[in-house]
């Protein structure tokens, strides 16, 4: 990791985020193919979390730009490794955020906060309340994510699925989060589950 924080460090200090930053360090993680995963961790100062989530969001996207943009990849020795995530932390929040890919548009990479997944075209109005309502932009893919992790968390990943009672539950929690109908969050629900 020493490699990893002497290259890429010198670039954090360059872009906008580096004014919230606190602290950074990374984390290895399994290796997968034929690479291993670098998580960039951040410690914010108490200023990131006063900035609404869309700012919070566009801080990441640009840091997260910036360091693919200058092309510094880490650098693990004789090991093949590459950034997966950003995942940081304030007093009171979690965020996370994975790099883009050859397959992801580096403009919208979806942000976890809290446990809230949001993109580019799901970010709730200028406030700090991560359980504001979204606009009309909201996408059924959007809902559909938000449903399905639900179902994942309530079910214990499917093994205590049932549907009289967790169908009704999660479709009122989209129903509050988005401002659907619940019948209408049931019907995105299946239309996506159908249409994978």
């Amino acid at each position: 990791m020493k490699l990893v924080k002497k290259e890429t460090n010198p670039v954090i200090k360059n872009t906008k985020l580096n004014t919230y930053i606190e602290d950074v360090s990374y984390e290895t993680g399994k290796k997968k193919d034929d690479y291993f995963p670098i998580t960039v961790k951040l410690k914010f100062k108490n200023e990131f979390r006063k900035l609404s989530i869309k700012e919070q969001y566009y801080s990441m996207v640009d840091f997260m730009n910036y360091i693919l943009e200058t092309k510094v990849l880490p650098n693990c020795g004789t090991v093949d490794c590459t950034y997966s995530n950003i995942y940081a932390t304030d007093n009171d929040n979690t965020y996370e955020m994975p790099f883009a890919s050859s397959s992801m548009s580096l403009s919208i990479p979806p942000i976890t906060i809290n446990g809230e997944w949001y993109n580019e075209k799901t970010l709730p109005s200028e406030d700090n309340s991560p359980s504001t309502s979204f606009t009309t932009k909201t996408t059924n893919e959007a809902i559909y994510s938000f449903m399905k992790q639900k179902y994942d968390e309530l079910t214990n990943n499917g093994e205590n699925y049932d549907p009289e009672v967790h169908d009704q539950q999660i479709a009122e929690l989209a129903n509050k989060k988005f401002g659907i109908t619940v019948q209408e969050a049931k019907d995105i629900y299946v239309d996506m589950e159908m249409n994978k």
